[in-house]
């Protein structure tokens, strides 16, 4: 029993670090990246980055004139017109956001975009993800519905 107890400890570590997260700040945001992550584009106009087996892609937009419904016409144009194949499409709303997500292919990868506005503020986000496959869908579940107003 004492010999099995350092093996089951090697990979309970093991485990912790794949299911690492780290809370990160940009932009008035707050939000989670999980596992290893690299950020490729962080400036005012984007934040974008790699997680294992996920592309994504944060644009915030200042627009006090754009209603919801252009806001899932803007997403659905953008996805037809990068060739996206819509799979389906459904409104979202948690915490002060509310907006679409839609799933598509392109190329055999799973493609999540999202347009969300704050019901609280002019605060707009595009939010664009390729996972490899749908294994990646549920972290990158997560990863959308905890990006949050920084307070």
């Amino acid at each position: 029993m004492k010999a099995k107890l350092p093996f089951l400890s090697f990979f309970f570590l093991l485990s912790l670090e794949a299911f690492s997260q780290t809370t990160y700040q940009w932009y008035n945001l707050s939000f989670d990246l999980f596992g290893e992550y690299t950020v490729t584009t962080n400036n005012q106009e984007e934040f974008s980055g790699v997680m294992e087996g996920i592309s994504f892609s944060i644009i915030p937009f200042r627009n006090q004139e754009i209603s919801l419904d252009k806001i899932s016409e803007s997403v659905q144009n953008i996805a037809i017109n990068q060739g996206v194949f819509v799979r389906n499409k459904q409104n979202i709303e948690y915490s002060s956001f509310h907006g679409i997500w839609l799933e598509g292919v392109l190329d055999a990868d799973l493609v999540i975009m999202v347009g969300i506005r704050d019901k609280e503020s002019n605060m707009h986000l595009y939010i664009i993800l390729v996972l490899d496959n749908e294994y990646y869908k549920t972290t990158a579940e997560k990863f959308v519905y905890s990006i949050q107003k920084k307070m």
